[in-house]
């Protein structure tokens, strides 16, 4: 079956004149052959039903014309036709493939674009972030691409010193192809010619122009400058190579891109062109950079190792530090009730052996002594516990930024604040219930200091009696 945006297609290169193809429009112009005035008569009917497409047509004039009603006459004159395509979100549709240049040449345009529909291509295939795929006018579902943001949102201007006014392309997942695709396919052609271009332009140190030339620089043991000039796309399967190890293959990309260049730069011929050249020396030059890499990777790996292991003996020594503070805290809390108790004892003792001596103002005056001494005792342990808590926590973030950055933040939740914070809760529950038994223990002995005294002034000045308390203002 063939699609209407293929008739389009078809007719418009049948026309005796020119067109030009936008990123919105296609524009032709031209006389319609004898031949074709049933074809275009019918298309123009088929379209007004299309929802992707619309055509308006003009004469030499300006009028609008209609072909299903318009004179036998106007037919050997030459007419002005325009298609406009819906353009979505995430979606653009071309007729032609040579046509892909105007995406590739839009950076911000490309970055958002998930499906390309070609008229002109004959196969699908997929890049790390599009689907290219032919273009026709029934539905056809295309899976929506789930991406990876931290893996395909890499930036090779980041790494490419950009003199050049933008050729340094600013994503690569466009041109990472994923499997294999039609190599007689037009769509596949036109692609693969662009990706290889900006492939290649993000693995040089610096591109500029010079007298309207693109000129690269590569860094290693030598400055090498080259000419950048594609006549040929030889070098895309080794550009593509290259381009998924340093910039698709994890962290450490800025390692892996100064080891690659370091090592092309060593043997690529002075001023000759880069793009040609590249397929030559670049094999070599990602082999040696594999290998170094791996050597780098041990070496990181024993200093990470090294690191690992000294930042489980910290966080050892400051959980086991928190789970020392909860300890000394109910050991001074026990220590503290023994005393406590001790008082309440007596008091007591001294209520059922002595009951005159069970109210003397001494009595008093070490009961709520000994209370005074029980919240002293408690807000001075949580005080100094929590200072010393927040002093380590500030550290803790010192630490972590420079000596452990090279752990994500999941890592280190896992590795350090998880623990740290268990053993926290732990110690605060121990706070909170040590707190409440202090305030209840301290509650009793000063009613008991109140109640040690009935009837009785327990402060006078000069003989005149200050305070007096008795039972009776404990009862309702």
């Amino acid at each position: 079956m063939t699609t209407i945006p293929n008739l389009v297609r078809e007719y418009v290169g049948r026309l005796q004149g020119n067109c030009n193809e936008t990123l919105n429009t296609l524009d032709a112009n031209g006389i319609i052959p004898k031949s074709d005035v049933s074809l275009w008569q019918k298309l123009e009917r088929d379209i007004q039903f299309d929802d992707e497409l619309s055509l308006s047509i003009l004469d030499d004039f300006g009028d609008v014309v209609n072909l299903n009603t318009c004179s036998d006459d106007i037919f050997s004159s030459r007419l002005r036709f325009t298609f406009k395509k819906d353009i979505t979100d995430n979606c653009v549709r071309f007729f032609f493939s040579k046509s892909l240049s105007i995406l590739f040449s839009d950076d911000r345009l490309l970055q958002n674009t998930r499906r390309v529909l070609v008229a002109e291509s004959k196969c699908s295939f997929r890049t790390e972030t599009c689907i290219f795929a032919p273009w026709n006018n029934f539905d056809e579902i295309l899976p929506n691409l789930l991406l990876d943001e931290n893996e395909f949102n890499v930036a090779p201007r980041r790494y490419v010193r950009d003199l050049s006014g933008g050729k340094v392309p600013l994503t690569i997942g466009e041109s990472l192809l994923i499997g294999n695709a039609d190599e007689t396919c037009p769509t596949f052609l036109a692609w693969r010619k662009e990706a290889t271009s900006r492939l290649l332009l993000t693995l040089v140190n610096e591109v500029w122009l010079e007298n309207g030339e693109i000129k690269v620089l590569i860094s290693g043991p030598r400055k090498v400058t080259a000419v950048y000039s594609l006549k040929n796309d030889v070098s895309f399967s080794v550009a593509t190579e290259v381009a998924r190890w340093v910039y698709a293959s994890g962290r450490d990309i800025d390692v892996r891109y100064t080891l690659f260049t370091y090592e092309l730069a060593r043997e690529f011929p002075e001023d000759s062109n880069f793009s040609d050249n590249f397929y030559k020396y670049g094999p070599k030059a990602l082999d040696i950079a594999k290998t170094s890499f791996s050597t780098y990777v041990k070496e990181t790996s024993k200093d990470t190792l090294k690191s690992l292991g000294d930042l489980r003996k910290t966080l050892n020594e400051d959980v086991a530090k928190i789970t020392s503070q909860a300890k000394d805290f109910l050991t001074s809390m026990w220590r503290d009730f023994a005393f406590a108790v001790t008082v309440i004892i007596g008091r007591i003792s001294l209520s059922i052996l002595k009951p005159d001596l069970a109210g003397n103002i001494y009595i008093f005056y070490l009961m709520i002594f000994t209370a005074i001494f029980l919240f002293i005792s408690c807000i001075s342990n949580l005080f100094i516990n929590n200072r010393f808590m927040c002093i380590t926590k500030e550290n803790r973030k010192i630490w972590k930024n420079k000596l452990y950055g090279f752990l994500s933040d999941a890592e280190l939740k896992s590795l350090a604040d998880e623990p740290i914070n268990q053993a926290e809760s732990i110690y605060n529950k121990i706070a909170i219930f040590g707190f409440i038994s202090y305030l209840l223990v301290s509650v009793v002995i000063i009613f008991l200091a109140f109640t040690s005294v009935e009837n009785k002034n327990i402060i006078s000045i000069n003989g005149v009696p200050i305070m007096n308390i008795s039972l009776d203002s404990f009862k309702y």
